[in-house]
């Protein structure tokens, strides 16, 4: 109403590390995608990715073999 803007910040899930632009949205799709992944959560901590995921244990080199392909 007094014609200042307010900013509260971005409305979708994506983050910038270390200059690249990230869609963590895109990360859950690719690990739910994974056989054995039920569920997949992405947060971005301290310029890291931590991802959370319910299902059967996976290695991390499996993992990451199967979101490169």
């Amino acid at each position: 109403p007094d014609g200042n803007i307010e900013y509260l910040g971005r409305n979708d899930d994506q983050v910038k590390i270390r200059g690249l632009r990230i869609e963590l949205g895109e990360i859950q799709a690719g690990l739910t995608a994974i056989d054995g992944i039920k569920e997949a959560v992405v947060i971005a901590r301290d310029q890291r990715l931590i991802a959370y995921y319910t299902g059967t244990a996976q290695t991390v080199e499996a993992l990451r073999t199967a979101l490169l392909a």
